[in-house]
C-alpha cells in the first residue's frame, strides 16, 4: 500500500510536468528525454549492489520486453492526450488502467476478486464513461479528441503493468524497470529518427524546456519504480490499484495551473472513477 500510494506520488507529479512540457515543445520530444534520463539514472545504478539478479529466464526477458513496448504506446498516447484534452478529464480515465491489470491478475495469476473491489470495478468503468463522453459542441471542442488517446494508453499501460509486475515476482524489481526503459528508449530513438527525417521533429528546446521535461521524467521513474518494487513484494492487482489514485494529485494541480473547468457530468465521472478505484485497492 506504501509503495503504490508512492508510485500514485510520481505518476501524479509526472503527469502534470509531462502536460506543461508537451504543450511547450511537443509529444516526441517530451518522450525522447523523458526516456534517455531514465534510462540513463537506472545505468547508474548497475553500479551499486540494489540491482539483484539480472539473469531471468528467457520468458521473463519476453515479457519485459513485450512490456517495455506497450510502455512507450501507451507513453505516445497518453501525452498526446494530455496535449490535446483537459488534464482533469485525461487523467482519470488513463487512471483506469488498473482494472485492466486487475482483470488480468486474476484470470492469470489466480488473484481473487472480493465483491467490493468488483463493484469498485463497477464504479471506476461507469466513471470513465462519464468522463469521457462528450456532450454539445462547446465540449467536445475542449476534449479535443484526447479521450480516444487515453484510453489507448489505458489499455496499453494496464497490459504493461501486470508483465511488468508479474516479473517483478520473479526475478525482482530492477531489471523489469531497466529492461521496459531500455524498450522503451529504443523505441523513441526510432520514432525521433524517423520524425527527423521528415523534419518534423521540431527543434531543439531550451533549457527551460527540458528541465520541465526532466522533472517529469525523474517522477515518473520514481512513480514506475516504486509500483514495481509494490508488486514484488505484495500482490500486483493491490499496487496497482492504489496507484492509481493519483489523479487526485493531477486535478488538483490542473485546476491551478491551467485552470480547467471540467462540466458537472465530467466531475461526476471523474469522482466516480477515482472513488471507484480507491474501492478497488480497498477490497483487495
Amino acid at each position: 500500500m506504501i509503495l503504490g500510494l508512492g508510485s500514485a506520488l510520481g505518476f501524479g507529479l509526472a503527469d502534470l510536468f509531462g502536460a506543461v512540457s508537451t504543450r511547450r515543445i511537443g509529444v516526441p520530444l517530451t518522450v525522447l528525454i523523458i526516456q534517455a534520463l531514465s534510462a540513463a539514472v537506472l545505468s547508474l545504478l548497475l553500479l551499486t549492489p540494489l540491482t539483484g539478479s539480472l539473469t531471468p529466464l528467457v520468458g521473463v526477458r519476453l515479457a519485459i520486453v513485450a512490456g517495455g513496448f506497450l510502455g512507450i504506446v501507451s507513453y505516445f498516447s497518453f501525452f498526446r492526450a494530455l496535449m490535446l484534452g483537459p488534464v482533469a478529464i485525461v487523467s482519470p480515465v488513463f487512471a483506469s488502467y488498473a482494472v485492466v491489470t486487475v482483470v488480468l491478475s486474476v484470470a492469470l495469476n489466480g488473484e481473487r476478486l472480493s465483491a467490493l473491489a468488483l463493484a469498485g470495478i463497477a464504479s471506476t468503468l461507469g466513471g470513465v464513461a462519464l468522463a469521457s463522453a462528450r456532450g454539445g459542441p462547446a465540449e467536445r471542442s475542449a476534449s479535443g479528441g484526447g479521450i480516444p488517446f487515453a484510453l489507448i494508453a489505458m489499455v496499453a499501460w494496464g497490459v504493461a503493468s501486470y508483465l511488468l509486475g508479474r516479473a517483478a515476482q520473479q526475478t525482482g524489481w530492477f531489471f523489469p524497470l531497466y529492461g521496459a526503459r531500455l524498450a522503451e528508449l529504443t523505441g523513441a530513438l526510432l520514432v525521433a529518427i524517423v520524425l527527423g527525417a521528415r523534419r518534423a521533429l521540431g527543434s531543439m528546446p531550451g533549457g527551460r524546456s527540458v528541465l520541465i521535461a526532466c522533472a517529469s521524467g525523474l517522477a515518473d521513474n520514481a512513480g514506475v519504480a516504486a509500483f514495481v518494487r509494490g508488486s514484488q513484494l505484495g500482490l500486483v492487482s493491490i499496487t496497482s490499484a492504489v496507484s492509481a489514485s493519483f489523479p487526485l494529485i493531477v486535478i488538483a494541480g490542473s485546476l491551478l495551473l491551467f485552470k480547467e473547468r471540467p462540466s458537472a457530468r465530467q466531475w461526476v465521472g471523474i469522482l466516480a472513477a477515482i472513488a471507484g478505484l480507491i474501492v478497488l485497492g480497498i477490497g483487495q
